[in-house]
């Protein structure tokens, strides 16, 4: 019989994979799986004890915080986030972009610029980063092949 510890992937070897977002578009985050334990961790670093109004102590969450420290942590990159996509996203200056199919380099402040401009993204992030599936699906195929 196998040990159920001994088949968890060690921190160190955590896995990452491509999920995709947007299919018309062809966008996808490369995103790094978190552990319930870390990212319990996370959100206890964002929380503190603080006062309602009746005089209760109730724990507070910094939850825009917590968010990019999330997406910091767990987003490695991205595909097919051109001008183009982001147009459909938010009010661009055309005039300044020279060609709207170039993709957006991917570096932290864009990722958070992006993430705080725009409706659903930095939430769908962190749904897609706490859902196992989305990284056992390279395995289900490995596996068939």
């Amino acid at each position: 019989m196998i040990d159920l510890e001994t088949l968890i992937v060690e921190k160190d070897e955590q896995k990452t994979n491509d999920v995709l977002f947007d299919k018309d578009f062809g966008v996808s985050f490369k995103l790094l799986h978190l552990e319930k334990t870390e990212l319990q961790q996370m959100i206890g670093q964002h929380t503190k004890m603080g006062w309602n109004k009746k005089h209760q102590q109730v724990e507070e969450t910094d939850n825009e915080a917590l968010t990019t420290d999330l997406l910091k942590k767990c987003v490695k990159g991205w595909k097919g986030v051109t001008y183009k996509w982001l147009a459909t996203r938010m009010l661009l200056d055309r005039t300044k972009i020279q060609n709207m199919d170039e993709e957006i380099e991917f570096n932290q402040k864009n990722l958070l610029f992006i993430t705080k401009r725009t409706t659903g993204i930095d939430a769908w992030i962190i749904e897609a980063i706490r859902e196992s599936t989305n990284f056992t699906q390279q395995q289900i195929i490995e596996t068939k092949n």
